[in-house]
């Protein structure tokens, strides 16, 4: 059975209110499939780090840079 014959029951055993939320997830998820690919991966900050390659190693600086990002 595909997922889109499961779908139509198990959201006519809901009540209306869960049913108008499942529309717009389902919605939601439409959107962004059909999101278009932005083009290729730019590398420009390749080598912004570059100073500090005697202070961290390669794993050191992944770590500080999850750290700085959040």
């Amino acid at each position: 059975m595909l997922a889109v014959d499961a779908v139509e029951p198990a959201i006519k055993k809901m009540p209306p209110e869960l049913q108008r939320l499942a529309l717009e997830y389902i919605e939601a998820l439409s959107r962004k499939a059909k999101e278009t690919n932005h083009g290729t991966m730019k590398f420009a900050w390749a080598g912004c780090c570059e100073d500090m390659r005697e202070e961290y190693t390669s794993v050191q600086l992944q770590k500080k840079i999850l750290l700085w990002w959040n």
